[in-house]
C-alpha cells in the first residue's frame, strides 16, 4: 500500500473473466433499466479505469461513452457497500468516489447532469455562468464541489488557482479520486492552438493529480488535424490498440508500418493480433509485446486484453465499439 493509503495495482486484476463479471453484475443491479447490463465493448474499458490505467475511446454519439466516466464510481461504491463481491478487490473500493470530467462546451453538461443524477450519483458543474450565480445566491460552489462524485467542468476552470487551491489541493478529495475524463478529446487539438489556449495547457493535468489516478479520454470524432494514433510509435511505453473488426485490424496495422519506412523490423514493433492469424503467431505476438522491448504496439481485437497481465501497457486506445 501506497503511502496516501491506497492499494497500488500491479496487474491488470479487472480486465479479466472474472472482473469483467463482476462489473456487469454491479452495473445491472445499479442500472436495472439497462437489461442486457454495460455494452461488451464498455467492458474492458471501464475494467482499465479500475485497473488505473489510461485510455482513448473513440465512438460514436450516442453509442454510450459517457457511461465510461461514471460507471467505474458505481463499481466502487457498490463494491464497498458489498466487499463479497470480490473480497480481494474490496479493500480499495471508495464510498465515496470522485471524477472530474473536462467537457468542451457548457451544453454538454446539460445533457450529463440527469444521466449521472440518475444513478444515484451527485454532480457539480463549474462553469462561468454557475459560477456566477451561485454567487449571488450566496453559496460556494468549490466547496461543494469538493464533496460531490462527479464534477464536469472546462479547461478554464480545471486549470484555474481556485480550483487548484480548493479541490485539487484537498487531501480529502484528492483520496477519493478515482479518474479524470476529458470528453471530445479531439478539441485538445483542434481549439489548443490558439482558439481556448486552455486546451493546450491539458497535458499538464496528469502533473498536478495523484500518480495513480487514470485519465480516461473519449471523442465522437477524430478530425484530421488531430494526429490520430502517429503518436503510439513514439510514446512512452506500450500500447494496445483495440479495433471493432478484423478488417480494420488490418488497416491499422499496415497504416502504423507505413510509418516505420526504414525499420527493418517494423513488422516485430507493429504486431496484430486476432482469430484470422495463425494461433502460434498469435502466440508470439503474445511473448514479444510482454518480455521483450522489440514489441512497442499490438493491434487487436478484444479478446487480446483479456486474462493477460499487460502490467508494462501505457495506453489503451479504442477505435470504434471493439
Amino acid at each position: 500500500m501506497s503511502p496516501s493509503g491506497h492499494v497500488e495495482t500491479t496487474c491488470t486484476l479487472w480486465n479479466t473473466v472474472k472482473g469483467h463479471e463482476v462489473i456487469q453484475k454491479i452495473v445491472q443491479k445499479r442500472i436495472p433499466e439497462w437489461v442486457n447490463g454495460a455494452h461488451p465493448w464498455q467492458l474492458p474499458l471501464v475494467a482499465r479505469t479500475l485497473d488505473q490505467r489510461h485510455s482513448i475511446t473513440v465512438t460514436a454519439t450516442g453509442d454510450g461513452k459517457s457511461a465510461l466516466f461514471y460507471l467505474p464510481l458505481l463499481v466502487h461504491m457498490e463494491l464497498a457497500m458489498n466487499p463479497s463481491l470480490w473480497p480481494q478487490m474490496a479493500a480499495s473500493a471508495k464510498k465515496s468516489p470522485a471524477a472530474i470530467i473536462v467537457l468542451p462546451v457548457s451544453a454538454i453538461a446539460a445533457t450529463l447532469v440527469p444521466e449521472i443524477t440518475e444513478k444515484g450519483l451527485t454532480v457539480v458543474t463549474l462553469t462561468k455562468a454557475t459560477i456566477d450565480a451561485a454567487r449571488r445566491a450566496k453559496q460556494d460552489l468549490f466547496e461543494q464541489a469538493k464533496t460531490a462524485n462527479i464534477i464536469l467542468l472546462g479547461p478554464e476552470q480545471l486549470l484555474s488557482r481556485r480550483f487548484d487551491l480548493e479541490v485539487l489541493r484537498s487531501r480529502e478529495f484528492r483520496a477519493r479520486l478515482c479518474l479524470t475524463g476529458i470528453d471530445e478529446v479531439h478539441f485538445v487539438d483542434y481549439w489548443g492552438a490558439g482558439f481556448r489556449e486552455a486546451y493546450s495547457q491539458l497535458g499538464y493535468l496528469h502533473a498536478r493529480i495523484p500518480s495513480h489516478v487514470p485519465i480516461v479520454c473519449a471523442s465522437a470524432t477524430i478530425t484530421p488535424r488531430f494526429p490520430d494514433i502517429d503518436w503510439t510509435l513514439s510514446c512512452d511505453g506500450k500500447v494496445v490498440v483495440f479495433c471493432r473488426t478484423m478488417e480494420l485490424c488490418d488497416r491499422v496495422t499496415a497504416y502504423l508500418r507505413s510509418k516505420l519506412p526504414g525499420s527493418s523490423n517494423k513488422h516485430d514493433i507493429v504486431r496484430v493480433y486476432n482469430s484470422l492469424v495463425a494461433p502460434e503467431d498469435n502466440d508470439i505476438t503474445k511473448t514479444l509485446f510482454m518480455s521483450t522491448s522489440s514489441c512497442k504496439v499490438v493491434v487487436a481485437t478484444v479478446g487480446f486484453g483479456c486474462g493477460l497481465n499487460l502490467r508494462d501497457v501505457r495506453f489503451s486506445v479504442s477505435l470504434g465499439d471493439p
